[in-house]
């Protein structure tokens, strides 16, 4: 994208494209979201009082739109101001859509030279993660294991968990090098996550 061109950010299309930056850039890096699922979201059209969805969508598109431009335009910012918009929920309904959003909000924020703004947003990530037990290995229940559905949709499950506290725990470990912090993740021996 030219600099000096006008885009409408607000456009169907050009947040798509920026998405697709996204998954061809960034995601390579780091696989936190699964594109078939976030794609189905997108296509649900879900209300904008979803706001754990709206943060991870919009927080996409402000990565995106740097993957394409950098720092050379500020069209990343406008999702940021949309993204951190939507995280006004935060506090009140953790779940995975946050958590992917607040790890993904960290990094772009240090790409964006704010590095105590990213430190606040993994520290808030890993404290909403540990909450909703992603540190924690999950076994699946007998009556799970003789219905097929139900043990595809635990093991796809517990993947996206596992793969969602790793990439966390590699976010914390490198902000701490980097930063000369300590690490916001728990004691390992409280880890069994596989």
């Amino acid at each position: 994208n030219n600099s000096n061109q006008k885009l409408n950010l607000a456009d169907k299309k050009t947040e798509i494209d920026f998405i697709d930056a996204y998954y061809k850039t960034y995601h390579m890096s780091y696989p936190l979201l699964n594109k078939s699922h976030f794609t189905s979201n997108m296509e649900k059209n879900l209300p904008k009082d979803h706001s754990s969805w709206w943060c991870l969508y919009y927080t996409v598109c402000a990565l995106g739109s740097w993957c394409v431009s950098g720092d050379s335009t500020n069209y990343d910012l406008f999702y940021y101001k949309l993204a951190k918009h939507h995280l006004s929920q935060v506090f009140e309904s953790g779940n995975i859509d946050y958590v992917i959003s607040l790890i993904l909000l960290s990094n772009y924020a240090q790409k964006r030279n704010k590095p105590n703004t990213g430190w606040n947003y993994l520290g808030l990530a890993v404290s909403m993660a540990v909450s909703l037990g992603l540190y924690k290995q999950i076994e699946i229940n007998e009556s799970k294991k003789k219905n097929i559905d139900d043990l595809k949709s635990f093991i796809y499950d517990q993947e996206i968990k596992c793969r969602i506290w790793w990439c966390l725990y590699i976010f914390d470990a490198g902000a701490a090098i980097t930063f000369g912090r300590p690490s916001h993740i728990p004691n390992p021996e409280n880890i069994d996550v596989k």
